[in-house]
């Protein structure tokens, strides 16, 4: 994985993360964000739940595929 994930490591200053929309349902939520980064932008969808007072990502293929799970 730290082979995988070394540019994405040494582009951190030119990747910005953009919220654009938010849909919540009790205790989960889906956010949508707009990831920029050097090869330019796309949108991923992430599945939350809440637990005690944060919001976690729901780690699966597809979202630890979009952005790096740790």
């Amino acid at each position: 994985m730290r082979a995988s994930t070394a540019k994405a490591r040494n582009d951190v200053a030119r990747i910005s993360l953009t919220p654009k929309s938010v849909e919540q349902s009790g205790r989960t939520a889906v956010v949508v964000i707009e990831v920029r980064g050097p090869d330019g932008p796309r949108e991923v969808r992430l599945n939350l739940v809440h637990r005690g007072n944060d919001w976690l990502v729901v780690r699966s293929a597809g979202a630890c595929g979009d952005v790096t799970c740790y």
